[in-house]
């Protein structure tokens, strides 16, 4: 996430890091689950697009940054939410600080869920998933259709298509089904190097 760094690790050691309270400015994202809040964070997760900061209790907070949200360490003009953090260190001093969840065009979402359901409805990991595994369906849709559905593979997007479909000369418009399992896996192994060299 960006935000593991400075707020897990310390001089190569893990923090006890902890989220102590949630303040929401934006309707859109009010949840009575975030309220009362004090929990300690386990790990960073992502999975596709999808972010998560997930706690010991086994609750993660899910988040998609869509086309323009962002989190920001410290405060930000015009944020949605405010995440505020403790962390402590092995000398058992205590830093405090907060996070900012900003989205101008409000399209990001945050919200909370069990662990586990992390990566439900979601396909492999665009770039670390075991692409062998995915199982191309039989459909008449559009090739790029198919390919945006993050169930099939999660990570894909817009340019990543274009751009993978462009160097293996197949139109976006072609049926799915009408590529066999080479071909598809080709598709999905050419958007990783895409990806990787964006």
């Amino acid at each position: 996430l960006g935000l593991e760094e400075t707020i897990l690790y310390s001089e190569g050691a893990r923090r006890k890091a902890f989220i102590t309270r949630i303040e929401i400015f934006d309707p859109k994202l009010e949840n009575e689950e975030f309220k009362n809040w004090n929990k300690e964070i386990k790990e960073f997760r992502r999975h596709g697009k999808l972010l998560g900061i997930e706690f010991t209790d086994g609750s993660l907070i899910a988040i998609h940054l869509r086309l323009a949200g962002r989190f920001v360490i410290g405060p930000d003009s015009k944020p949605r939410a405010v995440l505020h953090f403790k962390t402590l260190d092995s000398d058992s001093k205590s830093q405090l600080g907060v996070i900012s969840f900003a989205d101008p065009r409000r399209f990001a979402t945050m919200k909370l869920i069990r662990s586990e359901d992390f990566q439900n409805n979601q396909g492999p990991d665009l770039l670390h998933g075991n692409l062998d595994l995915w199982n191309p369906p039989d459909s008449k849709r559009a090739t790029k259709t198919v390919l945006l559905d993050q169930t099939q593979i999660a990570g894909i997007g817009n340019y990543l298509i274009d751009e993978s479909l462009w160097e293996q000369q197949i139109l976006p418009s072609k049926p799915f089904n009408s590529l066999d399992k080479a071909q598809a896996l080709d598709i999905a192994y050419k958007a990783r190097e895409v990806a990787k060299r964006a």
